[in-house]
């Protein structure tokens, strides 16, 4: 994954809206019926591997809770989301169709969202050395949820509509919350996408170097037109599907 700029062990403070900044406005704001939501602040405290959050919003403090639950209580949002914002953070996407292959997972999210498909990362320009533009300039969260909704719409059998998001903005100095957030999601949920089936981030290599394989995932969900002209040797469909089965008997609920 790569070095953090985050420190070993470190507390202090950040602000998170519940869904995104309108354009022009200086407020947070949430989409649901329009209506402004007030800015979450918290309190977070990252030790020995371990993050841990704690919300104070409207002046009340209230008990400490770990990165998931805190990500957990962030609105639900079709994908990709309709309003537009900036800023980077962590985000989640949840299945919720009849493609056989995850209808355990979907069943998981039938009547809340709890098990996550896939957990990501998008941080702003400059990040890794400390410098990021401003609030205005960075796109990157929702940019990386509308890569995703045009990959998962190009292929044959599955429906962007069968997929909801969750968001975590953070911005400025709490960018370098983004690293150790997306890690405990990861190891908390263990999503199907980053754990089990591998290539659903990847891009188009270019051209010169469509000698390479398809990735599972591209093997699974056949239809990007770049995975397509791949010409390196496929994992298996068959082998792929037995870690999908595999991973079904270690998935519970978190």
């Amino acid at each position: 994954m790569g070095a953090s700029r985050f420190p070993s062990q470190a507390c202090g403070t950040f602000e998170c809206g519940l869904a995104g900044r309108r354009e022009g406005s200086p407020e947070f704001s949430a989409t649901h019926s329009q209506k402004q939501i007030p800015i979450i602040r918290y309190l977070f405290c990252f030790k020995e591997r371990k993050l841990t959050i704690r919300n104070y919003t409207n002046g009340r403090t209230n008990r400490y809770k770990t990165a998931h639950v805190s990500f957990a209580g962030t609105p639900v949002h079709p994908l990709p989301p309709a309003d537009r914002f900036f800023s980077g953070g962590v985000y989640a996407l949840y299945y919720v169709g009849n493609f056989k292959l995850y209808r355990h997972i979907a069943a998981l999210n039938s009547t809340s969202l709890s098990q996550p498909i896939y957990v990501g990362k998008a941080v702003p320009p400059g990040w890794r050395t400390a410098r990021a533009a401003s609030s205005a300039e960075i796109t990157s969260l929702r940019g990386r949820l509308r890569e995703h909704a045009r990959n998962i719409g190009q292929v044959k059998n599955v429906d962007v509509a069968s997929f909801r998001t969750r968001f975590m903005i953070l911005e400025g100095l709490e960018s370098d919350l983004v690293v150790p957030v997306e890690a405990e999601l990861i190891r908390r949920y263990r999503p199907l996408w980053n754990c089990v089936v591998d290539g659903f981030g990847n891009h188009d290599p270019g051209k010169g170097r469509y000698n390479q394989a398809r990735s599972e995932w591209d093997v699974l969900h056949p239809g990007r037109p770049w995975a397509d002209r791949l010409t390196g040797k496929s994992p298996r469909m068959k082998d792929i599907l037995a870690k999908i089965e595999r991973s079904k008997q270690a998935l519970t609920l978190p």
